[in-house]
């Protein structure tokens, strides 16, 4: 753990998939995407596949306030609202 004195967080997801419902989970995860990165306090946002593990999709956000502050508001930053798990069911699935 650093003492430094910065705000900022990195927010390190990790998720299964079945393979072959990769792209269309994707195309999913575009439209939280695309909310998140207009957020001022997102300061980047990076979405991966692991062609080693077929069907993990990992992504990473940078926000420059803390963990406390994005526990607070995430609920109404539009991009989370989108990227909440209830909202995933039956959208990506074949």
């Amino acid at each position: 753990m650093s003492d430094s004195k910065f705000p900022g967080m990195s927010l390190h997801v990790t998720i299964f998939v079945a393979p072959e419902e990769v792209p269309k989970f994707l195309a999913f995860l575009r439209t939280a995407y695309e909310a998140v990165i207009k957020e001022p306090e997102c300061t980047f946002f990076e979405v991966y596949t692991n062609p080693s593990v077929p069907g993990q999709v990992s992504w990473v956000e940078g926000w420059n306030k803390d963990f406390k502050w994005l526990m607070e508001v995430m609920d109404r930053l539009p991009g989370w609202a989108a990227a909440k798990p209830e909202h995933f069911e039956g959208k990506y699935e074949g």
